[in-house]
């Protein structure tokens, strides 16, 4: 803890003006655990703080007016506009949980997003503060087509298949890779029940269709590209001193464009661990999918760019979740400072498990998301996801990794 305190003691203060604002926030306490309830009722505590801030840059008729859009997309990341807080009092009382907080919020952020979202908002106001107020953001980002994951797994027997009449979800490869898309910006059709015309040409390199009948699928879903493969996965054995089980997963990849055709192909291979074979293939296949998604990526960004550019002017806030050492926070922001075009990494919130950094200059969301998605914990996963303007980092416990028995390395 003296760490951690002397180094937000020496990192440079970041040039702001915030409101102070006292809120309380309370959640129902469910199974018994205290500890969830208390998380959500801080969450609570900021949309409300936050929320008293806005009441005080717009005037009430283009508050009532924009209700939607101020909860979809301000309060519901109050937490981005709230610098620090204290706890002043907190409790549980006949099943619920409540905390009151001092907060400081950042207005000069909040009055400079509630003009991008309200331009023409009667009666909106800008705090009177001394620091520039930071560009406002330029267009929605790009929106990018959805994907048609037309893929085939293979494990021992048996076979799932995300396609045809007979199609699944297509098992733990094809659900990883989904994950690894939504990560990018992409969301993943639905293409169960939907069954392919007779190959015409039956050289597809090993995949499960060629490029008319993934074709067919894809518009059928009414997506505008398609990853085309396969997934082998195969039991390791039990690993060595331990009770555990292994597993591996061989991954082969094809992207087509509707429109155009192929446009990338890629194979990768992840092993992975677990108490049972199930959960061995599930780290094998996630494995596998960060593996492909890591190669197929840049590709993916290129055909179908999305704008993520931080605006000129302004950094990445780059939340991190789940953090317990200060060594992880230290680590995960010199990958980030090492990103081209970023200028420096600063703290712009901490709290308990939940730390804040701010990535100035001029560098993607996408390109922070990717950096951070490449750091590798002994013990932790990481799971990184780009938005516009920001980059969310999830950090838990990799049950995967498997337990060394006394006496090997």
């Amino acid at each position: 803890m003296k760490r951690l305190l002397l180094a937000l003691l020496v990192l440079p203060a970041l040039a702001h003006a915030d409101v102070a604002a006292k809120a309380r926030g309370s959640a129902t306490i469910t199974g018994g655990d205290s500890a969830a309830a208390r998380a959500r009722a801080l969450d609570d505590a900021e949309r409300q703080a936050v929320d008293q801030t806005v009441a005080t840059l717009i005037d009430p008729k283009a508050r009532e007016a924009n209700a939607d859009v101020i909860k979809k997309r301000v309060l519901r990341r109050a937490r981005a506009y709230v610098r620090e807080f204290k706890v002043v009092s907190e409790g549980a009382d006949e099943g619920v949980y409540a905390v009151e907080i001092d907060a400081s919020v950042n207005d000069t952020q909040l009055a400079a997003d509630l003009r991008a979202l309200m331009p023409g908002a009667a009666g909106q106001t800008v705090p009177p503060v001394g620091t520039p107020v930071p560009d406002e953001p330029g267009p929605p980002p790009k929106t990018r087509p959805s994907l048609a994951l037309l893929l085939v797994t293979r494990a021992g027997d048996h076979i799932d298949a995300t396609f045809g009449r007979q199609g699944t979800d297509g098992g733990p490869a094809a659900a990883a890779l989904t994950r690894e898309l939504g990560a990018r910006g992409f969301k993943v059709a639905r293409t169960a029940g939907l069954e392919a015309p007779v190959a015409v040409n039956s050289e597809n390199g090993g995949a499960p269709l060629d490029g008319a009948q993934a074709a067919a699928v894809t518009r059928a879903a009414g997506a505008g590209g398609a990853l085309v493969g396969s997934a082998e996965v195969k039991d390791g054995g039990r690993i060595r001193g331990t009770v555990l089980v292994g597993a591996e997963c061989q991954l082969v990849l094809r992207v087509d464009d509707v429109a155009s055709g192929r446009i990338a192909e890629a194979q990768a291979t992840g092993a992975g661990f677990g108490a049972d074979m199930p959960n061995a293939a599930s780290g094998a296949a996630r494995d596998a999918a960060v593996r492909i998604g890591r190669e197929l990526g840049r590709r993916l960004d290129g055909h179908w760019p999305e704008e993520t550019a931080a605006p000129a002017g302004r950094g990445v806030l780059v939340h991190i979740r789940g953090a317990l050492r200060w060594a992880d926070v230290d680590t995960m922001a010199r990958a980030l400072g090492a990103v081209p075009g970023v200028r420096q990494v600063t703290i712009a919130r901490f709290a308990r498990r939940d730390v804040t950094l701010l990535a100035s200059g001029g560098a993607s969301t996408r390109a922070l998301a990717d950096a951070a998605g490449q750091v590798s914990f002994p013990d932790l996963r990481v799971a990184a996801r780009a938005a516009p303007g920001e980059v969310s980092i999830d950090l838990g416990a990799d049950p995967s990794r498997p337990v060394a028995a006394p006496g090997e390395r």
